[in-house]
């Protein structure tokens, strides 16, 4: 009986790293180290903390906010940046989130400005996302001071932000800075300075940054399921969702980005199919039950007779008798799924017989002890040495041999044939004893053996075809003395990738003529015929084409979306019952004609850049909104994002749709000023996107202009990077280069910086009158108009009291009468309507109404008809009323 085994070529392919890329690899012999203790562990600890990347640029962050905004930080108790008017507002918000999260979070939505609305707490973007910083302290010193600081940490959020995406996306440290401080100090930024909710979008670019990381994409090598972080995505989900809280101004454009970059990434994944394995990569094999199933499989393979030897047939004739031909071994229902990145083997047949575990055994006479050939020569051109008698051994004594088969699959293999004896000799087919294969030729002649080659020994770890039973043999596979081969046919497997544990060397054969008997052989049950493999559907082929998506990244996704969807519900439901209650809250297109910026405003810096302000002072008087409609990103920037066109890290796609998203976007943030009035670009967002018609200012929108140009620039930069590496590395000063490059490569962010300088005002805040925190509330506060009432608002936080006044977004229709029919106070009609209304006391600011309508209110004199119900408390600074 000939058994098969296979002899791998000497050319292998190791997957243990070289010589020079193990380092340590006789560190094993070396003394150990002693370990050092808790304390020092520790302190290395913090050491590596506190030189991280990211601590390094956090703090580089605020430290540059603090000096990019002086001097916000030099009177943080006195001043505001910018002007008594929205920054107040904002003050107050703070303050009043944090004091409802403290005493009554229910009333959240319920302020104690613009009595007796009701939710006028959504009357504007609330910055809710900042009420825990609203919890510390009380009163109008301490509202000023966390606005101060808000106001600086939204510049350095913004930094740090845009330059954790730079990072992740793939720019070099030089370019993410720059990137960093385009995006963070824009010039048009100063001009939105009195509202905090616009420059509070750090958390925009941090949350696109953590969810890049958590799937592992970047712009240089795209998706990579590898690298995927479900911890970092579901983070970006929180910090999205966050985002929302601080408004909707430039929140709910973010939401619609979010959402089409999900449904970009959503078409990707069905269309673009699993990445094509090359021969540099680590091949992917498909599940189990997805390939396709062979003949071999589809039934049990039939078994052999005493006389039935394996033989296989070359496809094609050799072109030298000595080549080593790959030959197919029999297939066996058993055998592991076949890998298409098989080595070619070859194989040699031995004839053994005489039952007998694989031991070390002593060989026969006459056999060759070192793997010598025998002097046989082939007979009427069969290549056999003997012919075996019965079964019996040769000698008499057993010989040890490692029967394996394993299946080639280095190429395509055509059905093997089982032959009853060897062509031309009549004879079952010995073993060649110079290690060759026996195969037929087309002809019918057997291949010349090569003369004085030696034996190959035979692998133990490679796994034996077990033999089927036969009837009535007694569970044996056939008579004593052969052991069957099953039928030959197609190749269904070929190595595992699981690395198989070796068994003991074990020796080839004595003699060619030396048969080992195995005697009766039981299947094991682990051995019986596999079941055959059901064809794959058309739903499974399709899906193990996908490019692989984690199954922990999936449900981060979905966690931090429904987080996400959750946040922006809770934000929106009391803004829809507002434009319910207040019809006309709804922004209408006359109204976005007012606030959309012309095409020369990208060019346009606002007054309160240091060095473009004064300069484009011509410019702005021809706007009807100039806050809103100068939006210079900057001239640096424009032309580090033109350089990044055409010099950069990033590949041709990336560069031509970044340019793309910043075109559109510029579009977009024009509004009604855009070309065809907008029709094809900004209003029909604004008619058909839920929500899209509350944002009344478009040009905030350049945002995300910035962002785009922002990227670009940083790829041009890192593209210097890298070739001022390669410079020094080509003159042999390593890999860093010298002071006059590192000082070159800091100009871009040194000219950026510059341009971002603000020339912002910082005003004074006065100080509340004294007495009116002792008014007991509701109350009126006169004067009453926009900006005196956002101060009011700010007064408030002194224990909070209810008052009429407020501003906001929208004045309510009922504020709008109390104004009205206050100028006239305390005539019968206004102390009715007050009355009406449940307001108890009306307090004159004695420094604030001179000069207005209410300046006649500050004298009680100037009124003897007055209601005797009514009690005047006359002040040095207030004049209350008592109704």
């Amino acid at each position: 009986m000939s058994l098969v085994r296979r002899v791998p070529k000497k050319r292998r392919v190791s997957l243990r790293k070289r010589a020079a890329q193990q380092p340590g690899k006789w560190r094993a012999f070396a003394p150990t180290a002693d370990r050092p203790g808790p304390i020092t562990r520790s302190l290395q600890a913090i050491g590596r903390s506190v030189f991280h990347e990211y601590t390094l640029a956090t703090l580089g962050s605020v430290l540059l906010a603090v000096i990019m905004t002086w001097p916000t930080m030099r009177y943080p108790t006195r001043t505001v940046p910018q002007d008594l008017g929205d920054p107040l507002l904002q003050a107050w918000q703070l303050a009043w989130s944090g004091h409802a999260l403290d005493t009554k979070p229910s009333t959240i939505w319920d302020s104690n400005t613009f009595f007796p609305e009701r939710l006028s707490f959504a009357f504007s973007d609330t910055l809710l996302g900042f009420a825990p910083l609203g919890m510390i302290g009380s009163g109008v010193s301490a509202a000023i001071l966390r606005y101060n600081i808000v106001f600086t940490l939204a510049f350095a959020l913004a930094f740090l932000g845009a330059y954790a995406l730079a990072r992740q996306l793939g720019a070099w440290r030089s370019g993410a800075v720059v990137a960093a401080a385009a995006f963070a100090y824009a010039p048009w930024r100063w001009g939105q300075a009195g509202h905090l909710h616009v420059l509070s979008s750090g958390g925009i670019v941090l949350a696109l940054a953590m969810l890049a990381r958590g799937h592992g994409f970047t712009l240089r090598h795209g998706y990579r399921p590898a690298d995927a972080k479900p911890g970092w995505a579901l983070a970006g989900w929180l910090v999205a969702a966050w985002q929302i809280s601080l408004g909707f101004g430039i929140g709910l454009p973010f939401a619609y980005v979010l959402a089409l970059l999900a449904v970009v990434a959503l078409i990707a994944w069905f269309v673009v199919p699993r990445r094509v394995v090359t021969r540099h990569s680590t091949p992917e094999i498909l599940p189990a039950g997805l390939e396709t199933p062979t003949p071999a499989l589809a039934a049990p393979p039939p078994t052999t007779s005493a006389s039935q030897v394996t033989s296989f047939e070359r496809p094609e004739p050799q072109t030298s008798p000595y080549a080593r031909p790959t030959s197919a071994p029999a297939t066996s229902p058993y055998a592991r799924p076949t890998s298409p990145y098989a080595r070619p083997t070859s194989t040699i047949t031995a004839t053994i017989d005489t039952a007998a575990k694989p031991t070390d055994a002593t060989p026969t006479d006459g056999a060759p002890t070192d793997g010598a050939p025998t002097n046989s020569a082939p007979t009427d051109g069969a290549p056999t040495n003997s012919a075996p008698t019965d079964g019996a051994p040769t000698n008499g004594a057993p010989t040890d041999v490692a029967a394996t088969t394993v299946a080639p699959t280095d190429s395509a293999l055509t059905d093997s044939a089982l032959t009853d004896s060897a062509p031309g000799t009549g004879q079952p087919p010995t073993a060649q004893p110079t290690g060759e294969s026996t195969w037929a030729r087309p002809d019918g002649e057997p291949a010349p053996a090569k003369p004085n080659a030696e034996p190959t020994a035979a692998r133990p770890h490679d796994d034996p075809a077990p033999a089927q039973p036969q009837a009535g043999t007694h569970g044996s596979a056939q008579p004593s003395g052969t052991l069957a081969t099953p039928a030959a046919g197609p190749p269904t497997n070929g190595r595992s990738g699981r690395r198989r544990a070796r068994g003991p060397e074990l020796q080839p054969a004595a003699r060619a003529s030396d048969v080992i008997d195995f005697g009766p052989v039981r299947p094991e049950p682990s051995q019986q015929p596999a079941r055959p493999a059901r064809p794959a559907g058309p739903f499974k082929r399709w899906l193990a084409r996908r490019p692989p998506f984690p199954k922990r990244l999936l449900g981060a996704d979905v966690l931090g979306g429904i987080i996400f969807a959750a946040v922006g519900v809770f934000m929106a439901i009391p803004y829809l019952r507002v434009v319910n209650d207040h019809p006309y809250a709804r922004r209408g297109v006359n109204e976005l004609d007012i606030y959309s910026p012309p095409a020369y405003g990208f060019v346009t810096a606002p007054a309160e850049s240091w060095l473009w302000g004064h300069d484009h002072s011509g410019l702005r008087t021809t706007m009807e909104a100039p806050n809103e409609g100068a939006l210079l990103i900057g001239f640096v920037l424009l032309g580090l994002a033109l350089a990044g066109l055409l010099y950069s890290v990033w590949s041709y796609q990336v560069r031509f749709l970044l340019l793309v998203a910043m075109i559109v976007s510029a579009v977009l943030a024009m509004g009604t000023a855009a070309p065809f009035g907008g029709k094809f670009s900004y209003l029909p967002l604004h008619s058909v996107l839920p929500g899209w018609d509350g944002i009344r200012t478009p040009g905030r929108l350049v945002l995300w202009t910035t962002l785009f140009a922002g990227l670009l620039a940083a790829g041009a930069v890192s593209a210097f990077v890298e070739r001022a590496r390669d410079f020094t590395i080509e003159r042999g000063a390593g890999p860093y280069p010298g002071p006059l490059l590192r000082m070159a490569l800091l100009l871009p962010l040194v000219l950026v910086l510059v341009e971002g300088i603000s020339a912002s005002p910082h005003p004074e805040v006065p100080r509340p009158p004294a007495g009116l925190s002792e008014v007991q509330g509701p109350m009126l506060v006169l004067p009453s108009d926009q900006l005196s009432d956002e101060m009011i608002m700010l007064w408030t936080t002194d224990g909070f009291p209810s008052v009429v006044n407020g501003g906001s977004g929208f004045i309510p229709a009922r504020l709008d009468e109390v104004r009205e029919v206050a100028a006239t106070f305390p005539d019968p009609a206004s102390v009715e309507l007050l009355r009406g209304l449940g307001v108890r006391s009306v307090v004159v600011v004695k420094s604030m109404v001179a000069g207005t309508d209410y300046e006649p209110t500050a004298n009680p004199g100037n009124f003897p008809d007055l209601d005797p119900a009514i009690e005047v408390e006359d002040t040095p600074e207030l004049v209350i009323y008592n109704l």
